[in-house]
């Protein structure tokens, strides 16, 4: 397992001060390395606040949250992860169909697919992902609308991480 560390309410927001910086860009040094953990956890923070999510990938949202959270990219990953059981309600961002029961973790979700590019219908149960040709998205928002249900896709993006830090291991 890894430990994943999120949700620094009490740090002020500083976007004027200091915008994220894509992973390839960021200096390796330990002083950055903290203040970059700290902004990343600070943006995972304010998923309540995202407002929209681009239909395409790779296009600018105009909204600090989702631009930053993209650009941390997989630094990103962790405090995401994290967020999935979040169930306080939200807006939902997402420029297409919209849901009533949206939850912050729909967000986290929404996010890591994006950062990843690993499909929704990839981290469903057989049975569900069955149901993506016929209903879609809506196969999804069923599954997680129960609790337990939205753990296992966190257990799925969990194990994804570990098997993700492994392979990147083995690259490095």
């Amino acid at each position: 397992m890894f430990a994943l560390s999120c949700g620094h309410s009490d740090l002020q927001w500083a976007s004027a001060e200091r915008s994220p910086q894509p992973s390839a860009n960021k200096s390796s040094t330990t002083d950055d390395s903290f203040q970059n953990t700290i902004d990343v956890n600070v943006l995972c923070s304010r998923l309540s606040e995202l407002q929209r999510i681009p239909f395409e990938k790779g296009a600018k949202a105009d909204d600090p949250v989702y631009d930053g959270l993209m650009s941390y990219g997989q630094d990103a990953i962790p405090c995401l992860i994290k967020e999935i059981s979040n169930t306080a309600p939200a807006i939902d961002p997402r420029e297409s169909p919209h849901v009533r029961d949206y939850v912050i973790g729909d967000s986290a979700v929404f996010l890591l697919s994006r950062i990843t590019g690993e499909p929704i219908v990839e981290m469903l149960p057989k049975n569900i992902a069955d149901q993506w040709a016929d209903r879609g998205i809506y196969a999804y928002f069923d599954f997680v609308s129960r609790l337990e249900n939205r753990k296992t896709i966190q257990k799925w993006w969990e194990k994804w991480f570990e098997d993700y830090q492994h392979r990147k291991t083995f690259r490095d």
